[in-house]
């Protein structure tokens, strides 16, 4: 009976203490419900009741106790989002696939160390969140998500990329830091509606010489790789506002670079750099520009960058600075190496 199955819900409700702001204990209110976010619960199980909320779109369970996958998900092919992260699941059920709807799906802060093959059949799926899990890799498969716009895999113990990767179209976040990449497939370039690449603290030594195929890439963040040099191809991403390549290995960079006129965060830090090339001048959007722990002995000429906000030349040794760039330099909001400029400018 109808009253059963709901008793048993709010009794369920009531041994974890879950509030009735979080899920109501209205019978009318929970039958035409659409949306419930139960999250930091500890809760473990959910009862056979939950099947019959067949009004139910979107679904929460942040940070709790699941250690399995609550199987009565499965009878609610209507879900379009569901968040299990930060639980304790290790592995995803065959039967997921029947939950064709699911645009969202959030596992991340799990403990899966590998992915059902039938996760890759969810046709529908826009934004798919596997990151801080223990992954080692990513199937071929995954090029079946023709609608996926965001990736996160961040944190794993992934060493390599799908070459299929490259065939989805729509992506247009991808983040994949924190794993042990020590090159990218050269079918990423691929993705044309990339906006936003992330692949922080990797082992990554090159980059694919066509780069400049992800042509609406407007942020691209690489810290902590083992990049020695950047393709000289990157200087044609017109649409980049924020290149982040610090703590690379880099002794310098291309000389075009004066190209990426939309460009308004720079970071170079912690590299080998020993000079600039003379066409940054061109890039007069700049409103960040760190090169702190480099190998710099002059500054090229930066009075150009009328937007700057933030400029770090901290730990380089600076051997000369113009008069011109001290002056400008005194007008900048945040400025670090004061000392360094100092002692250039009374050699």
């Amino acid at each position: 009976m109808q009253h059963e199955w709901l008793q048993e819900i709010f009794d369920w409700a009531d041994e974890f203490e879950i509030s009735k702001e979080d899920l109501p204990r209205d019978s009318n209110a929970l039958l035409t419900v659409t949306e419930l976010k139960i999250e930091y619960y500890d809760l473990n199980y959910l009862p056979d009741g939950f099947a019959n909320l067949k009004q139910l779109k979107r679904l929460s369970f942040h940070r709790n106790e699941f250690k399995q996958f609550p199987m009565v998900l499965l009878q609610l092919p209507q879900l379009t989002e569901l968040n299990l992260g930060a639980n304790k699941l290790t592995l995803i059920p065959d039967e997921i696939v029947a939950l064709k709807q699911l645009q969202s799906l959030k596992l991340y802060r799990n403990q899966l160390t590998s992915l059902n093959d039938n996760l890759y059949k969810l046709m529908q799926l826009k934004n798919l969140d596997i990151s801080y899990n223990e992954l080692t890799e990513i199937s071929e498969n995954i090029s079946k998500l023709q609608q996926l716009e965001n990736l996160d895999m961040t944190n794993n113990q992934i060493s390599r990329l799908p070459d299929s990767i490259g065939k989805l179209s729509r992506l247009s976040w991808l983040d994949v830091g924190y794993n042990k990449l020590t090159a990218l497939p050269d079918s990423i370039v691929n993705l044309k509606n990339l906006t936003r690449f992330v692949s922080d603290y990797n082992k990554l030594n090159k980059l694919p010489d066509s780069f400049d195929g992800l042509s609406n890439l407007d942020s691209l963040h690489l810290m902590n790789n083992e990049l020695t040099e950047l393709p000289d191809s990157i200087c044609n991403m017109k649409t980049l506002k924020v290149l982040d390549v610090p703590t690379n290995q880099l002794t310098d960079i291309p000389d075009n670079i004066g190209d990426l006129t939309q460009l308004e965060i720079l970071d170079l830090s912690d590299n080998q750099l020993n000079s600039l090339p003379k066409s940054i001048v061109n890039l007069t959007k700049l409103k960040r520009l760190h090169l702190e722990n480099n190998q710099l002995t002059t500054l090229a000429d930066i009075t150009a960058f009328k937007d700057l906000q933030m400029f770090d030349i901290d730990n380089n040794p600076l051997e000369s600075i113009s008069k011109e760039n001290v002056e400008f330099l005194k007008g900048v909001y945040t400025v670090s190496g004061w000392d360094e400029i100092e002692k250039a400018m009374s050699n």
